[in-house]
């Protein structure tokens, strides 16, 4: 108890440290503004969503000396959810959305720890990635607590558990990429098709209100988001990736292309490994978050925030010394995957490191879930789902 007060009374420091060195050279709200000017320019006139000079101008207002392009990058089929936040101001607007998204993941999370809720919720909103998520505004924390929800409801409510899934993926589909691939090798097929519906009726839906052009257009503007990214120095020191770390080692052309394949195979077969023998939640939702982030050409240090309720969770259950080196150990590597370079190495060795405790960690007939619950093996499967 007493180092678990102490982590969380550092942490917390840190992240008024922290979030006073972002305010200090940004604005707040600085990620929700494109989502806030996206929903209105969608409302005026959707042919202008993907024109990213028209959506930096509409901007200015707030970016003031910052300079850059400032698009739209979310599919279309997020305008369902930011639609709204257009017809209200913008300070209210960016006040409503965050502590709505941030309360969503606290609750989402918040059952992993069956003990000691109060340090567990404190070292979640205290990690470095939280903090900046929480002072720009992002979406990671409302597709984090659908994701959460869809992986804890999957024993029981199969298609629930991948609607949710479908929904989070159509709002940010960088963070689920590894999701389809994993949940086909559990076998949980039930989901899958959940979360292909899902997707596909947010997709319809969206086709119908603005048009089948935004969805041409957001295709084509996808590889300008990339190219953006990794190219400005700015964005490619907050890029925790893989692909950031190879383009600041200068790698171009098949090398890149080599480099980012076999690593994104690499992450895949381990992600999957450590999905498929999974013997709890948590271990299932930092297996598919984790390949995701590795696997998606751009993750941002902010972004790392969705592997923090299985990380710090797994510390605050941890009884004996072993599991509790361990899961310090993950501790850190969590805070270093929002630093630049070494955030690939930490991510990568999160991944490594949980395949290889899911490989060598007794197994057990029924499958551990949050609040003591025991949920019987999957048939399909050689653990619960």
């Amino acid at each position: 108890m007493f180092i678990l007060a102490a982590l969380a009374a550092g942490l917390a420091v840190f992240a008024v440290m922290l979030g006073r060195a972002v305010l200090s050279v940004q604005p707040a709200g600085l990620d929700f503004l494109p989502m806030w000017t996206g929903a209105r320019v969608a409302a005026q006139d959707p042919a202008l969503l993907y024109d990213a000079a028209h959506v930096t101008r509409a901007q200015a207002w707030l970016l003031g000396d910052l300079a850059g392009a400032r698009p739209f990058p979310y599919p279309p089929s997020a305008l369902l959810v930011f639609g709204p936040l257009g017809r209200l101001a913008f300070w209210p607007s960016f006040g409503l959305w965050t502590g709505v998204c941030v309360a969503a993941f606290c609750a989402a999370g918040a059952p992993l720890a069956t003990r000691w809720t109060g340090l567990f919720l404190v070292m979640l909103l205290a990690t470095p990635a939280a903090v900046s998520g929480m002072v720009a505004g992002q979406s990671v924390f409302l597709v984090g607590a659908l994701a959460l929800l869809g992986l804890l409801s999957l024993a029981r409510r199969p298609w629930l558990a991948g609607a949710l899934v479908g929904v989070a993926a159509a709002i940010k589909p960088s963070l689920l990429v590894a999701a389809p691939l994993l949940l086909a090798v559990a076998g949980q097929w039930k989901a899958l098709a959940a979360a292909t519906l899902a997707g596909a009726a947010m997709v319809a839906a969206s086709a119908a209100l603005y048009g089948v052009d935004t969805w041409r257009a957001w295709l084509s503007a996808t590889s300008g988001f990339q190219a953006q990214v990794l190219g400005d120095p700015r964005l490619l020191k907050l890029v925790v990736s893989p692909a950031g770390a190879l383009h600041r080692l200068g790698l171009g052309g098949w090398r890149l292309g080599l480099a980012q394949g076999v690593i994104a195979a690499a992450s895949l077969a381990l992600g999957a490994f450590a999905y498929r023998r999974a013997s709890s939640a948590r271990a299932r939702m930092a297996a598919m978050f984790g390949a995701g982030l590795m696997v998606t050409p751009y993750a941002m240090n902010y972004d790392t925030v969705v592997l923090a309720p299985a990380v710090i969770a797994g510390l605050v259950e941890a009884t004996r010394p072993r599991d509790r080196v361990t899961s310090l150990s993950t501790l850190a590597a969590l805070v270093l995957a929002g630093f630049p370079w070494i955030g690939t190495v930490a991510l990568a060795g999160l991944l490594g490191a949980l395949a290889i405790r899911e490989t060598t960690s007794p197994r057990t007939a029924a499958a551990a879930v949050p609040g003591g619950l025991k949920i019987p093996p999957d048939r399909r499967s050689p653990t619960a789902p």
